[in-house]
């Protein structure tokens, strides 16, 4: 009897166990306790005390222990006070159940273990404990303390498919991009839970994010101006750059004739005063082209002549149809470089 009670950790040394009823039909126990009936005496004036009947009352325990859900069920004993102007009654209370309540002490910690499953949501793990879902949400947050990371210096957004429930498949992951760290995870990617969740943070914190990365949702693109106010902020940008001792020596120089005491002075005037000059190199590569194939033809005819010391018309016609080609080609590209110098002139 005490290791039954043992198992079902109903931590109670006053209770007895009356009897256990199995149904083999619904595969249910049912386990009776009761308190043990000792006299009882009235805390308010000292008077002794009757009992007026026994009250059953069902405690919601649902363990299973040899293929069998368990129940328990408790009688309860009203004790009234014997003196007439007192009337002072009290019922006979259980350690292991709140008072007016049916559920265990145990079974807020069965829950939070069940919750530990990714793939379980509140109303499924409610259901299994025949509890509401606001008593499964209201334990988890009692007993579970996930308090968020302070925001990053560059803040990730993304979602994740938790169906969490049926109006909302996805939720917010936020991550700090430098440290891969989770800063919290918020339940749906709604405009209303957005602007509850970022404006409960402080400005200065949100100040503390300078860089956004997401997707192109919509309703992320509005972040850097909406929560953040990261598109009016202004940065130094650092340029390095590697140069030899030759090169370095040749910017000094520079530097010297463009009467420019630092390098980012020089820079600054390089970019801003200088002129940029685009080459297009595209036909010089085509004539390239054009001379390795000749060459190519050439030295197979050559190779062949060398080893039959016999030159064939064949071979000389092809290589005055790859001259004339050649010669085609080479005064179409001259005359496109007159075009684009000529029209350069004109725009300028």
């Amino acid at each position: 009897m005490n290791d039954i009670i043992k198992a079902l950790n109903l931590e109670d040394d006053t209770i007895r166990l009356v009897e256990i009823i199995t149904n083999q039909n619904s595969l249910t126990k049912t386990v009776v306790i009761e308190k043990p009936l000792v006299p009882h005496v009235c805390p308010i004036c000292g008077f002794s005390m009757y009992s007026k009947g026994i009250t059953h009352r069902k405690a919601k325990h649902q363990i299973l222990l040899d293929g069998y859900k368990l129940h328990v069920e408790m009688l309860s004993r009203r004790w009234v006070c014997q003196n007439q102007d007192c009337k002072h009654s009290e019922q006979d209370e259980y350690l292991f159940i709140e008072p007016r309540k049916r559920i265990t002490n145990l079974i807020p910690f069965l829950i939070i273990n069940e919750l530990k499953d990714i793939n379980k949501t509140c109303s499924m793990v409610a259901a299994h404990f025949n509890v509401s879902d606001t008593y499964v949400h209201d334990t988890f947050t009692k007993f579970v303390d996930m308090k968020r990371l302070p925001l990053p210096r560059i803040l990730s957004i993304d979602e994740v498919h938790l169906d969490i429930n049926e109006k909302t498949k996805l939720c917010c992951v936020l991550m700090d991009f430098e440290t891969r760290e989770i800063v919290d995870i918020l339940p749906n990617r709604w405009e209303t839970t957005l602007d509850a969740y970022f404006y409960s943070i402080s400005f200065q914190e949100r100040g503390n994010v300078e860089y956004i990365v997401s997707d192109m949702y919509s309703e992320y693109l509005t972040f850097p101006h909406k929560y953040f106010s990261v598109t009016h902020r202004t940065r130094n940008v650092q340029l390095k750059i590697n140069l030899t001792e030759e090169e370095k020596a040749l910017f000094q120089n520079k530097m010297k004739m463009a009467n420019c005491k630092t390098m980012n002075h020089f820079l600054r005037k390089v970019v801003s005063e200088s002129n940029i000059y685009v080459v297009d190199l595209q036909p010089f590569r085509e004539i390239q082209g054009l001379l390795s194939r000749y060459a190519n033809s050439v030295n197979q005819i050559a190779k062949r002549v060398n080893s039959t010391g016999v030159i064939y018309s064949d071979d000389i016609n092809d290589i005055k149809q790859q001259i004339e080609h050649l010669s085609k080609e080479i005064c179409l590209i001259h005359s496109l470089l007159l075009d684009r110098t000529t029209k350069k002139g004109d725009d300028s």
